[in-house]
């Protein structure tokens, strides 16, 4: 889609989505909002990306507290926040605090370290030379009360947490790989000093911003510099990234939640991007065995053929990616944000039938007084898509105008690609597009990649024309999205 062009269609479904949930009252006792409810049994790239994008929208906004960024309209999930209840964390509950409230939105698998103790002697385990090892941990599960569970992070979580050799296991946060797939929104940066922050943005040039809390509730945001110290593996110092989760062992609910059952923890094996330069250097891998920890300060860090420092190696490490590129690609072009776009049509769809599955389980949760929820739905739909509507200019200055469904059914046909006709731009085709035969060539090509929901960040993405054609990236076809179709037949 054209840059700033696509903020109509957008609302287009917004509105659609409010339309269809005002039908739906859900009725509960007090507090229901409070109550766990795992859906899926573990974190996709997709809920990971979500993750990072939650993260992101905290940092931009102007929320000065940790309460008010949850009330902040950056945050989509404030409406569904049991009223009265006030958010708060220090620095060190601050990561497990957004995590976790992410995880209870989404119906995603959480489990923490709610006990540690020092390895060797120490006063204070918050400081403990030697770091610390897990004792105890404590899976949240369906069931579960969300605002109690907040509480006992903030009395269970401290710096001393994060304080632990990441070669030790049975840690909440893994050691990534110092590179921009690696270090991302959601990323959290620990001092072994006693103070903990999260990353919200990478900026082009590699600098690193993130937000941190503090014992009056209070959130600022910094850059990441020689504040965050070095330290030997056993403090566990650094960046960490969370652990992949999965719950086992659990039943599906008619409701769709899944009940009982324990969450498994990654290991350090099957975590492809675990890795230990951040304390060793880039070339310990060749060495065999690894450095001893005590070795930690002779690790040297080298980007092409210059050995840098480390912060600036960390800087120089974390050069855009496809989603944040330079240049008139990152000014005109527009994955991910049509991505977004497809989302949402897509969450749409996926409501509607949730909605209906819950009525014909007759789930207490929700309350309907007619005696044709796909009908009724189904008008709420055509209602709102009636009125929505958007044109833009062709290349011969020709004006287009269309609605919600035929957005919908060029959706994945819209060209992300800025160097393309402004047809296909808006997924259309026309004698009055001047692209030659190698564009059009590129377009068709693209299809496999448009028709994806995932913005695939970690992807390889830089395919010449012939590694298109050939079927490489993306996938084969787009998923459905019709609303008004799939209620036609539900009725």
């Amino acid at each position: 889609m054209l840059a700033g062009d696509d903020t109509c269609v957008d609302v287009m479904c917004k509105t659609l989505a409010a339309a269809i949930l005002l039908l739906l009252t859900f009725a509960a006792p007090a507090h229901t909002d409070a109550i766990m409810r795992i859906t899926s049994e573990s974190w996709s790239a997709a809920d990971e990306r979500g993750y990072g994008e939650f993260i992101t929208a905290i940092g931009e906004s102007n929320c000065r507290t940790v309460a008010q960024c949850i009330a902040h309209p950056s945050n989509p999930f404030r409406a569904s926040d049991p009223p009265g209840f006030y958010f708060n964390a220090d620095c060190a509950d601050l990561p497990y605090f957004l995590r976790f409230y992410y995880a209870w939105k989404r119906g995603l698998p959480f489990s923490y370290v709610r006990d540690v103790s020092p390895r060797g002697r120490s006063r204070d385990i918050r400081y403990s030379p030697r770091g610390n090892q897990v004792e105890a941990r404590r899976d949240v599960l369906t069931g579960d009360n969300a605002l109690r569970l907040l509480n006992n992070l903030r009395d269970q979580i401290s710096s001393a947490t994060y304080r632990i050799h990441p070669e030790l296991g049975g840690d909440d946060l893994y050691s990534p790989a110092l590179d921009p797939r690696s270090i991302r929104p959601g990323t959290v940066i620990y001092d072994p000093n006693g103070h903990l922050a999260v990353i919200w943005r990478i900026e082009r040039d590699g600098r690193i911003r993130y937000i941190d809390a503090h014992p009056d509730n209070s959130l600022t945001r910094g850059t990441y510099d020689l504040r965050f110290v070095r330290a030997s593996p056993g403090m566990g110092a650094g960046f960490e990234n969370w652990r992949p989760a999965r719950l086992v062992g659990a039943s599906r609910a008619p409701d769709g939640a899944l009940e009982g059952g324990r969450i498994m923890l990654a290991s350090n094996a099957q975590i492809p991007d675990f890795a230990l330069t951040q304390f060793f250097g880039t070339e310990y891998l060749k060495m065999s065995p690894r450095p001893a920890d005590s070795q930690w300060r002779n690790g040297t860090f080298v980007l092409g053929d210059a050995v840098m420092d480390y912060y600036d190696f960390v800087r120089a490490s974390l050069p855009p990616n496809i989603y944040g590129t330079e240049g008139d690609w990152e000014t005109y072009s527009t994955p991910s944000r049509d991505a977004r776009l497809k989302t949402a049509f897509k969450e749409v769809r996926d409501y509607a039938e949730r909605f209906l599955t819950l009525w014909r389980t007759r789930d207490a949760r929700l309350v309907y007084n007619g005696c044709d929820l796909a009908g009724d739905m189904l008008a709420a739909h055509d209602r709102a898509a009636a009125s929505c509507a958007i044109s833009y200019r062709r290349s011969d200055g020709s004006q287009v105008r269309f609605g919600y469904e035929e957005a919908r059914r060029r959706l994945f046909r819209l060209s992300f690609d800025p160097y393309h006709c402004v047809e296909r731009r808006w997924g259309a085709e026309g004698a009055t597009c001047r692209d030659g035969p190698l564009k059009r060539r590129w377009y068709e090509a693209q299809q496999r990649l448009r028709n994806q929901l995932d913005r695939s960040y970690e992807a390889r993405m830089d395919f010449a024309l012939g590694d298109l054609e050939e079927g490489r990236g993306g996938v084969s076809s787009p998923p459905d999205t019709d609303t008004a179709a799939f209620l036609r037949t539900r009725r």
